[in-house]
């Protein structure tokens, strides 16, 4: 299996999404997924309905999981559509909330850590 393929089946990225490059840096224990929309339509937020990609933001970046001890980071260009209203909006990513900056996994993992440990100020430490 290649190293893109596997990477988007653990991310379980929908099949208009994909990851297209994987980089790792050895001395900073970082790998860097860069992943992308495939479709020319997508779903506006706003009113729900079907619409043709308008353009791209510039690219964000998500905290991830750890990989193998080493730090993993998503990255995007993330889509947005103009609705019949004329409002311009980013279609929504299946790995994060709007505006969140961690993905969900990375979320429920640090909540997870600070119900088990019951003290916030050594949790932070660890994750």
């Amino acid at each position: 299996m290649e190293t893109k393929e596997l990477f988007n089946r653990l991310l379980h990225l929908p099949e208009e999404w994909e990851v297209y490059e994987v980089t790792y840096e050895e001395t900073q224990q970082q790998i860097h997924l860069k992943i992308r929309y495939l479709k020319k339509e997508g779903v506006c937020k706003m009113t729900g309905e079907i619409c043709s990609i308008y353009d791209y933001r510039p690219e964000r970046q998500w905290r991830h999981l750890d990989l193998m001890g080493y730090k993993t980071y998503l990255y995007c260009c993330v889509p947005r559509v103009k609705n019949s209203l004329g409002n311009v909006s980013s279609i929504p990513v299946p790995w994060a909330n709007d505006e969140e900056r961690h993905t969900h996994e990375f979320e429920n993992y640090a909540i997870k850590l600070l119900q088990a440990t019951h003290n916030q100020t050594k949790a932070r430490g660890v994750a």
